[in-house]
């Protein structure tokens, strides 16, 4: 059987790409697709004006939007207060963090932090020592998909996905992330008559990649069958 293949490319700072073909593509007799190549930088922010605040006694503190550590996160809250007033330290064995705070520290007030610091949106009592209930959470992303409804992708847990590649989130904040796969995994296409492609890039819980400021680049190789 004659194939050929046709490459397309993708670049852009957003989390949805479209290709439309006209006239349409025929993959009556068969088509597949894969990613050939994906690159692009590790600049996700994890805080953002969403989940940027808490209150320390009578003193709101809201962070500047960025992708913080959990050291830096108490140096930038700690600035406003005294030495030794306010202080979070990493459990990096247990994946959380330990509070110990002068003053009630209040986490139940509008875009809350709570959530990355693994605490409960309540008010943790001063002169105590607290431990986090939950994991911390302190990557936008631990890896990246791409995803394309026209095909039969990879499944989660069970169930499709439409996710045909992925690429772990393994560098510090501001490096680069590339691949390019020495295997290529085709997924079949499902349409006979391909008139659009659209691609949405989603994190690891399968939500698309918000607050990312870098560009991202991916190309794309689609095989069809010819007779």
């Amino acid at each position: 059987m004659r194939e050929k293949t046709l490459t397309y490319h993708f670049h852009g700072a957003k989390a949805k790409f479209t290709q439309t073909f006209y006239p349409p593509l025929d993959c009556s007799r068969g088509a597949k697709l894969c990613v050939s190549s994906f690159d692009t930088y590790f600049s996700g922010r994890n805080v953002t004006k969403k989940n940027n605040s808490l209150q320390v006694g009578e003193t709101e503190i809201h962070l500047p939007k960025g992708h913080y550590s959990i050291l830096e996160i108490c140096d930038a809250i700690a600035e406003s207060f005294e030495a030794g007033f306010f202080k979070l330290t990493p459990l990096y064995a247990l994946n959380k963090v330990q509070l110990e705070c002068k003053a009630d520290v209040n986490f139940n007030i509008r875009n809350t932090i709570a959530d990355i610091l693994g605490f409960d949106k309540k008010v943790y009592v001063q002169e105590e020592v607290h431990i986090c209930e939950h994991s911390v959470k302190m990557h936008t992303a631990n890896s990246i998909g791409v995803h394309c409804s026209n095909c039969f992708g990879a499944f989660l847990n069970g169930k499709p996905t439409g996710c045909v590649f992925n690429v772990p989130v393994n560098v510090p904040p501001g490096f680069k992330i590339h691949t390019e796969p020495q295997n290529l995994l085709y997924y079949p296409i499902k349409d006979e008559q391909l008139t659009e492609l659209t691609f949405w890039i989603k994190n690891d819980e399968l939500k698309l990649l918000q607050d990312w400021h870098s560009h991202i680049n991916f190309s794309v190789n689609i095989v069809v069958a010819l007779e």
